[in-house]
């Protein structure tokens, strides 16, 4: 919620719409929280799809596609106290939170979140629905695959590549290429294996 705050200072924010069941008269920090089926309510207001969890994050695209926008109907959201290089490209539908880094020819997907002090170096590629951590940094010339998710406090070093749907741990420190689906972990990251 915290980018609620910032949002409200620079918009109008007119509803939440929940894709889960939704209770008569609900409401959330004094916005009222809708069913999914009422967006056609809001034609003319710009969308914004944020994660819940990371456990959401497979299921991301799938709700973001099921809306049936044009591109043009997502807000891209970059809190004022965040800097972006004017030689960055964003997608639509990302926000990024305060005290974010976004260093030249850095280009960052539809619906990622870039998440308060993280910095993402020159000529970075984040696909599409990627989550980067608070305090994470992600070197020059990097690579992240759609819909992975970036622990806060973790490093990924220079001309790395990590590859689609994978999770990357809190303060781990990332030296290789990730393989799809992997689950990184430590200090050099290694994969997490469950015994």
């Amino acid at each position: 919620m915290e980018i609620l705050e910032h949002l409200q200072d620079l918009h109008e924010v007119v509803a939440f719409l929940d894709d889960g069941a939704v209770s008569a008269d609900r409401m959330s920090h004094g916005v009222p929280v809708l069913p999914l089926s009422r967006l056609a309510d809001f034609s003319d207001a710009q969308v914004l799809v944020t994660f819940g969890s990371v456990s959401s994050l497979p299921g991301r695209a799938r709700v973001v596609a099921g809306l049936g926008l044009a591109p043009q109907r997502f807000a891209t959201v970059i809190h004022p106290r965040a800097h972006v290089s004017r030689r960055a490209m964003l997608g639509p539908g990302t926000i990024v939170f305060p005290g974010a880094v976004i260093t030249w020819n850095a280009i960052i997907g539809d619906h990622c979140m870039i998440l308060p002090n993280s910095v993402i170096h020159h000529d970075v590629v984040l696909e599409d629905h990627v989550l980067v951590g608070s305090n994470a940094t992600v070197a020059g010339h990097c690579r992240v695959g759609c819909g992975s998710y970036l622990g806060s406090a973790c490093s990924v070093r220079n001309c790395v590549t990590i590859g689609r749907g994978s999770v990357i741990g809190m303060a781990a420190n990332v030296l290789r290429d990730c393989p799809d689906g992997a689950v990184m972990v430590g200090n050099p990251a290694r994969p997490l294996v469950v015994h």
